[in-house]
């Protein structure tokens, strides 16, 4: 049996259950259920970080084997610790995870809410999930992730290839239902939701229409993006084996809101299209909606005033951490505190001088080779260095540098390659002088 984990964050009083409440679903083995004893509790994810190896094998036990392994025993003790009543913490459940209805917009106030189960998405409509798959052979909206499996998908026997399961990959999926992520999601806690973006794109065969006339969904293949099922089951884990009855709840409320897509009898080949598309459109979406640091640091002000000028690295830190502030899914440590605290100072100065705002958006239509911290926090150091934090001659320096670099770019007289932090920063060399 793997060590306690640590106890997380207390939840909210209005959702504690007593003190004397049984640690159901907890650390210890989950009770059996319908008679079915309760499978073996696999490793908890922190007493996994010193196996993991790139190749996705801990020891001898693949990814694939480790998600199916900790699926199964979530699924056992999520189900018994919500079988309980409201006062020990549970909600009553009736009914297997999977026979669950996603959940409806409830008026504030409704007897159902007792149990603290909400959703903000409209919801699945099984009248308008059989007339949509019969008249377009497709139907997406918030479903219940419990009719999804966690295993490698295959389609007419035949399996999706390239969707090998990685422990990367539950990482990553990790970071999708992360704690920070939810801080940010509200302004408190009664506002606070786990919130995810994209629909899953599964599939039922010709014959399971009967299935959407029934209401019922088994096993469905997921096939894309499986890291995200593995990142809820990971974290839910977490969950349980701390008793954080408040987080438990939550992520099953989320659960049961989960954004999927399901096609009628396709092809292998759309299948495996769909598969693919799911992943380029992601990686699409980075780069389109994936802020510069640049523009980071200016909402990073507008969050913070002026007053983040005066902070040092670890006031910066602290403050980024207390609103669950990260860039590019990393939270905020000491290199990019120093990088922010670098590039502030031309922020908060607001010179009109130079524009500088709109320097930078010209410099990034042609190319963004300085979008990452390091190399435009160096050319924002260096100026400071050579002419004074936010001053009229520093900010001169920086929009006329980043001016000469979108020319560069622009008429290629040096491919984007070439700017290297040494080429711009000039390495042990000063970029600018002041005489």
């Amino acid at each position: 049996m793997p060590p306690k984990a640590p106890k997380a964050k207390a939840a909210p009083a209005e959702s504690d259950p007593p003190a004397a409440a049984p640690a159901v679903g907890g650390i210890e083995p989950a009770p059996a259920v319908g008679g079915i004893e309760p499978p073996p509790l696999p490793r908890a994810w922190a007493d996994l970080a010193d196996f993991r190896t790139r190749a996705g094998v801990v020891g001898d036990m693949s990814a694939e084997i480790y998600m199916d392994r900790l699926a199964t025993s979530v699924r056992h003790r999520l189900h018994a610790f919500l079988s309980t009543a409201p006062a020990v913490g549970g909600i009553e459940l009736k009914g297997a995870l999977e026979a669950q209805q996603p959940l409806t917009i409830k008026p504030q106030g409704n007897v159902e809410s007792q149990v603290h189960l909400r959703t903000y998405k409209e919801h699945w409509r099984w009248s308008s999930c059989k007339m949509s798959l019969e008249a377009t052979g497709m139907y997406e909206a918030p479903g219940n992730l419990f009719w999804l499996s966690t295993c490698k998908p295959k389609w007419k026997g035949q399996t999706v290839p390239a969707t090998e399961l990685a422990y990367g990959e539950i990482a990553g999926g990790r970071e999708m239902w992360s704690h920070e992520k939810f801080l940010r999601s509200g302004d408190s806690d009664n506002s606070r939701m786990y919130i995810i973006n994209g629909a899953l794109p599964t599939a039922i065969a010709t014959d399971g229409l009967i299935n959407a006339s029934d209401g019922v969904f088994v096993q469905l293949p997921c096939f894309a993006s499986r890291g995200v099922l593995a990142g809820f089951y990971s974290v839910m884990d977490d969950a349980l084996r701390a008793s954080d009855y408040f987080k438990v709840r939550r992520l099953y409320e989320a659960a049961l809101s989960m954004p999927m897509r399901v096609r009628l009898g396709p092809s292998l080949q759309q299948i495996t299209v769909d598969s693919l598309s799911y992943s380029e459109e992601l990686y699409a979406t980075n780069c389109v909606t994936s802020d510069s640091f640049f523009d980071f640091v200016v909402k990073v002000e507008s969050l913070l005033g002026s007053a983040a000028g005066e902070m040092n690295s670890k006031q910066l830190q602290q403050r980024c951490r207390d609103l669950a502030i990260s860039f590019h899914g990393q939270a905020i440590g000491d290199n990019a505190a120093r990088a922010i605290q670098a590039v502030l100072p031309f922020i908060i100065s607001n010179l009109p001088t130079g524009g500088l705002p709109d320097v930078m958006k010209k410099l990034q239509d042609v190319t963004k080779v300085l979008n990452e911290q390091s190399k435009l926090s160096g050319v924002f150091n260096a100026a400071a260095k050579a002419f004074g934090k936010g001053s009229p001659a520093a900010m001169s320096a920086v929009c006329d540098t980043l001016n000469i670099i979108r020319l560069l770019a622009l008429y290629q007289e040096i491919s984007v390659d070439s700017f290297t932090k040494e080429y711009l920063l000039g390495s042990k060399k000063k970029v600018f002088c002041a005489t």
